[in-house]
């Protein structure tokens, strides 16, 4: 499993939906998600311009958070959506909530729903825990909670992954083919080794299992590299013949990622 540990997360990396090609659409930045239209013209245009034959939904990390009452800015000629003030003192007060239901989420399945009437294969990349945290509350707020009472981020983990997983069963009714799942705030390399391993064990091993159990045939999953370097330090990922894994680790930016080794989680 060296391949994931030496895979590095770059800017390139990530889903860039440039203010050019925006503008190109006659779309405001702040409106990406305004309408369903936009964001059907927004991925199909980002997936022609770099030669895919899928398209990726959304195009930041901020949705899932913002559906739990994350203060997020908008997209500007600047930046994408970002977090804007903290909303949480305390993780335990994160609070429940159908993902689904909110505006931009709902926008977005009705956008997967028409992509893939339009012949594209949706991809939906979701968010991890830290990642949502991260919009919420400072890191260090997070990991002084985890130190002197983690019960009560054990709670919220739990609560995040039944909303979570109730939204990944949404997205396969939706028509979305695959879903990407990746935690850019929560690798190894910012939790250190003791905290990445609690990640690993406490949600995300759990989380992908439920994942598949939900999504059945209806929708594959695929796991970003840092995350699969995680599981396979944790002795949680192994190889399977293609036709026998789980998952596919793979980065979804780069050329051939759909035709990645399969793995088998445990």
């Amino acid at each position: 499993m060296d391949q994931f540990s030496q895979f590095t997360c770059r800017p390139e990396n990530q889903e860039m939906v440039s203010p050019g090609l925006i503008s190109s659409l006659g779309i405001a930045p702040e409106d990406i998600y305004a309408s369903v239209e936009n964001i059907t013209a927004i991925a199909a245009a980002a997936g022609k311009s770099a030669g895919r034959d899928f398209a990726l939904l959304p195009f930041c990390h901020t949705v899932e958070a913002k559906a739990m009452g994350a203060d997020i800015r908008p997209a500007d000629d600047t930046a994408g959506p970002r977090a804007g003030a903290y909303t949480l003192n305390d993780p335990g007060e994160l609070p429940p909530v159908d993902i689904s239901a909110s505006a931009d989420a709902a926008r977005l399945l009705r956008a997967s729903s028409a992509l893939r009437d339009g012949g594209w294969r949706v991809v939906y990349q979701l968010s991890g825990p830290i990642s949502i945290f991260s919009c919420m509350t400072p890191l260090s707020c997070l990991f002084k909670y985890w130190r002197k009472t983690p019960e009560t981020v054990g709670a919220s983990l739990d609560r995040l992954q039944d909303m979570l997983s109730r939204f990944t069963a949404v997205l396969c009714e939706a028509g979305v083919e695959y879903i990407s799942y990746s935690d850019p705030a929560g690798n190894a390399n910012i939790l250190g080794p003791k905290y990445g391993s609690l990640l690993t064990e406490r949600f995300t091993l759990t989380f992908l299992k439920r994942i598949r159990e939900t999504c059945g045939d209806r929708c594959s999953l695929l796991i970003c590299p840092m995350t699969a370097a995680s599981l396979s330090s944790g002795g949680h990922l192994l190889a399977a013949a293609p036709d026998g894994g789980d998952i596919a680790a793979c980065c979804v930016k780069r050329e051939g990622c759909m035709k990645s080794k399969n793995f088998k989680l445990r």
